[in-house]
Protein backbone atom coordinates (compact mmCIF):
# COMPACT_ATOMS: atom_id res chain seq x y z
CA UNK A 1 0.00 0.00 0.00
CA UNK A 2 1.36 3.42 -0.92
CA UNK A 3 1.60 6.05 1.73
CA UNK A 4 -0.84 8.91 1.23
CA UNK A 5 -0.77 12.49 2.42
CA UNK A 6 -2.70 15.67 1.65
CA UNK A 7 -1.95 17.77 -1.41
CA UNK A 8 -4.18 20.81 -1.78
CA UNK A 9 -6.58 19.35 0.78
CA UNK A 10 -6.91 15.91 -0.86
CA UNK A 11 -5.01 12.72 -0.12
CA UNK A 12 -2.74 11.60 -2.92
CA UNK A 13 -0.40 8.64 -3.30
CA UNK A 14 3.14 9.68 -2.42
CA UNK A 15 4.40 8.25 -5.71
CA UNK A 16 2.40 10.82 -7.68
CA UNK A 17 3.83 13.59 -5.49
CA UNK A 18 7.34 12.29 -6.23
CA UNK A 19 6.59 12.51 -9.95
CA UNK A 20 5.38 16.11 -9.59
CA UNK A 21 8.43 17.13 -7.56
CA UNK A 22 10.76 15.40 -10.03
CA UNK A 23 9.17 17.43 -12.84
CA UNK A 24 9.50 20.68 -10.87
CA UNK A 25 13.15 20.12 -10.01
CA UNK A 26 13.98 18.83 -13.49
CA UNK A 27 12.70 22.18 -14.79
CA UNK A 28 15.26 24.09 -12.74
CA UNK A 29 18.12 22.02 -14.19
CA UNK A 30 18.42 24.56 -17.00
CA UNK A 31 17.65 27.83 -15.27
CA UNK A 32 18.73 29.86 -18.28
CA UNK A 33 15.40 29.22 -20.01
CA UNK A 34 12.43 31.38 -19.08
CA UNK A 35 10.46 28.31 -17.98
CA UNK A 36 13.47 27.16 -15.97
CA UNK A 37 13.49 30.40 -13.98
CA UNK A 38 9.81 29.91 -13.10
CA UNK A 39 10.52 26.30 -12.14
CA UNK A 40 13.48 27.43 -10.02
CA UNK A 41 11.29 29.79 -7.97
CA UNK A 42 8.68 27.06 -7.59
CA UNK A 43 11.43 24.66 -6.50
CA UNK A 44 12.44 27.07 -3.71
CA UNK A 45 8.90 26.89 -2.36
CA UNK A 46 8.90 23.08 -2.61
CA UNK A 47 12.23 22.54 -0.80
CA UNK A 48 10.64 21.08 2.36
CA UNK A 49 8.54 18.75 0.21
CA UNK A 50 11.73 17.68 -1.55
CA UNK A 51 13.33 16.77 1.75
CA UNK A 52 10.27 14.81 2.85
CA UNK A 53 9.99 12.98 -0.47
CA UNK A 54 13.65 11.98 -0.48
CA UNK A 55 13.43 10.81 3.12
CA UNK A 56 10.41 8.72 2.17
CA UNK A 57 12.26 7.25 -0.84
CA UNK A 58 15.09 6.20 1.47
CA UNK A 59 12.79 4.78 4.15
CA UNK A 60 10.81 2.73 1.63
CA UNK A 61 13.86 1.87 -0.48
CA UNK A 62 12.31 3.42 -3.59
CA UNK A 63 15.62 3.58 -5.42
CA UNK A 64 14.45 4.70 -8.85
CA UNK A 65 12.10 7.42 -7.56
CA UNK A 66 14.71 8.66 -5.11
CA UNK A 67 17.48 8.82 -7.68
CA UNK A 68 15.28 10.53 -10.27
CA UNK A 69 14.23 13.19 -7.77
CA UNK A 70 17.71 13.61 -6.28
CA UNK A 71 19.31 13.81 -9.72
CA UNK A 72 16.73 16.33 -10.91
CA UNK A 73 17.25 18.50 -7.83
CA UNK A 74 21.07 18.53 -7.91
CA UNK A 75 21.23 21.76 -9.92
CA UNK A 76 18.86 23.44 -7.46
CA UNK A 77 21.09 22.49 -4.52
CA UNK A 78 24.14 23.68 -6.40
CA UNK A 79 22.65 27.07 -7.27
CA UNK A 80 21.30 27.60 -3.75
CA UNK A 81 24.65 26.64 -2.18
CA UNK A 82 23.23 23.56 -0.42
CA UNK A 83 26.28 21.50 -1.38
CA UNK A 84 26.47 19.36 1.74
CA UNK A 85 22.76 18.57 1.95
CA UNK A 86 22.45 17.88 -1.76
CA UNK A 87 25.46 15.59 -1.87
CA UNK A 88 24.31 13.78 1.23
CA UNK A 89 20.82 13.25 -0.20
CA UNK A 90 22.24 12.04 -3.50
CA UNK A 91 24.66 9.58 -1.89
CA UNK A 92 21.87 8.21 0.31
CA UNK A 93 19.68 7.61 -2.74
CA UNK A 94 22.58 6.03 -4.63
CA UNK A 95 23.07 3.64 -1.70
CA UNK A 96 19.47 2.37 -1.64
CA UNK A 97 19.33 -1.37 -2.28
CA UNK A 98 18.72 -2.00 -5.98
CA UNK A 99 19.85 1.48 -7.06
CA UNK A 100 22.37 0.02 -9.50
CA UNK A 101 19.49 -1.43 -11.58
CA UNK A 102 18.33 1.99 -12.82
CA UNK A 103 21.13 3.04 -15.16
CA UNK A 104 19.94 6.35 -16.57
CA UNK A 105 18.59 7.63 -13.24
CA UNK A 106 21.75 6.47 -11.46
CA UNK A 107 24.01 8.17 -14.02
CA UNK A 108 22.17 11.48 -13.56
CA UNK A 109 22.32 11.21 -9.76
CA UNK A 110 26.05 10.40 -9.95
CA UNK A 111 26.56 13.44 -12.18
CA UNK A 112 24.81 15.63 -9.60
CA UNK A 113 26.79 14.14 -6.72
CA UNK A 114 29.99 14.74 -8.68
CA UNK A 115 29.10 18.38 -9.31
CA UNK A 116 28.35 18.94 -5.63
CA UNK A 117 31.55 17.17 -4.54
CA UNK A 118 33.45 19.39 -6.98
CA UNK A 119 31.86 22.50 -5.40
CA UNK A 120 33.05 21.25 -2.01
CA UNK A 121 36.59 20.82 -3.30
CA UNK A 122 36.45 17.03 -2.91
CA UNK A 123 37.98 16.30 -6.29
CA UNK A 124 38.68 12.61 -5.56
CA UNK A 125 35.00 11.95 -4.86
CA UNK A 126 33.93 14.12 -7.82
CA UNK A 127 36.17 12.06 -10.11
CA UNK A 128 34.76 8.77 -8.78
CA UNK A 129 31.16 9.95 -9.24
CA UNK A 130 31.80 11.23 -12.77
CA UNK A 131 33.76 8.11 -13.78
CA UNK A 132 30.91 5.85 -12.66
CA UNK A 133 28.42 8.06 -14.48
CA UNK A 134 30.58 7.83 -17.62
CA UNK A 135 30.74 4.03 -17.41
CA UNK A 136 26.96 3.75 -17.12
CA UNK A 137 26.34 6.20 -19.94
CA UNK A 138 28.78 4.38 -22.20
CA UNK A 139 26.91 1.16 -21.45
CA UNK A 140 23.64 2.89 -22.37
CA UNK A 141 25.24 4.43 -25.50
CA UNK A 142 23.99 7.80 -24.30
CA UNK A 143 26.08 10.18 -26.43
CA UNK A 144 24.94 13.43 -24.72
CA UNK A 145 25.47 11.81 -21.30
CA UNK A 146 28.93 10.58 -22.30
CA UNK A 147 29.84 14.09 -23.43
CA UNK A 148 28.55 15.56 -20.16
CA UNK A 149 30.52 13.06 -18.05
CA UNK A 150 33.73 13.64 -20.05
CA UNK A 151 33.26 17.39 -19.73
CA UNK A 152 32.77 17.05 -15.97
CA UNK A 153 35.92 14.91 -15.66
CA UNK A 154 37.82 17.51 -17.70
CA UNK A 155 36.60 20.27 -15.40
CA UNK A 156 37.78 18.38 -12.31
CA UNK A 157 41.17 17.70 -13.91
CA UNK A 158 41.45 21.39 -14.81
CA UNK A 159 40.69 22.41 -11.21
CA UNK A 160 43.46 20.05 -10.09
CA UNK A 161 45.82 21.73 -12.58
CA UNK A 162 46.11 18.39 -14.42
CA UNK A 163 45.93 20.09 -17.80
CA UNK A 164 47.09 17.12 -19.89
CA UNK A 165 44.45 14.91 -18.33
CA UNK A 166 41.82 17.65 -18.79
CA UNK A 167 42.53 17.65 -22.54
CA UNK A 168 42.06 13.84 -22.85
Amino acid sequence: RQLEYPINGRCQPRQSKLAVLTHVFHGCHDCTKAAGVDEFHLAQIKHDNLRAALSWAQETESAESGMRLAGASARFWELKGHFHEGRQRLTHCLAIRGAEEFGAARAKALCGAGALAEEQGDFDAATRFHEESLAIRRGLRDAPGIAEALNNLGNVANLRCEYDRARE
